[in-house]
């Protein structure tokens, strides 16, 4: 019995997660837009990290 509430959570914290992660990224980059453009390159550095390490590198 324990082990149907066990499963059941951990598939509400997996959605959770997961929204959490995607609206950072969204929010991110238009509130730093109106900070200034150095607030605004060091956001697309970061997302550049973010996607892949091999785009910070070329």
């Amino acid at each position: 019995m324990l082990a149907e509430p066990s499963e059941t959570s951990a598939v509400t914290l997996r959605p959770s997660s997961v929204s959490s992660v995607g609206q950072i990224p969204k929010p991110g980059p238009k509130v730093n837009i109106p900070l200034g453009p150095e607030e605004f390159d060091y956001m697309i550095e970061k997302m550049k990290k973010d996607a892949g390490l091999t785009a910070v590198q070329t």
